[in-house]
């Protein structure tokens, strides 16, 4: 934001912009929480059905289910991959287009507006790298 507050000429506080932009980030937080969840949703929420006939885990089966017999299937990575990388190129998507409707309220020229959006650009483009960088590596070490 002190990026901003100098390249669009000073006219708004370092603390009014980041007050203002602050928000515009919050895709990408919800984006990786997904994303790094992704494989926790699709292994575990087949369980859930079990988990609510036996709530307290004392060997109830108040919804009379069949006893699971089988372990889950194994993940397709390459699916999982592929929807990470979507979730998080979206929720960035998302934060650049936020930024860019925050930007027109707050700057009166269009100059100023694109000024404003370099230093939450490159951010947003770091943070893209990183996480895509983390999705590329592998998932376990051996």
């Amino acid at each position: 934001m002190a990026a901003t507050h100098v390249l669009t000429g000073g006219r708004v506080r370092t603390g009014v912009l980041a007050r203002r932009f602050a928000f515009t980030i919050v895709p990408i937080a919800v984006v990786y929480l997904f994303a790094h969840s992704w494989t926790l949703v699709l292994t575990d929420l087949p369980l859930l059905p079990f988990l609510l006939t036996d709530p307290l885990g004392v060997g109830w089966n108040l919804l009379s289910l069949p006893r699971l017999s089988a372990d889950p299937a194994p993940l397709d990575m390459g699916q999982v991959w592929h929807v990470e990388v979507a979730l998080i190129l979206a929720g960035h998507v998302a934060s650049v287009y936020l930024a860019h409707l925050v930007a027109l309220d707050i700057f009166p020229t269009r100059r100023q507006v694109w000024l404003s959006e370099v230093p939450l650009l490159v951010l947003m483009m770091a943070y893209t790298f990183v996480g895509l960088v983390v999705l590329s590596l592998p998932l376990a070490l051996h």
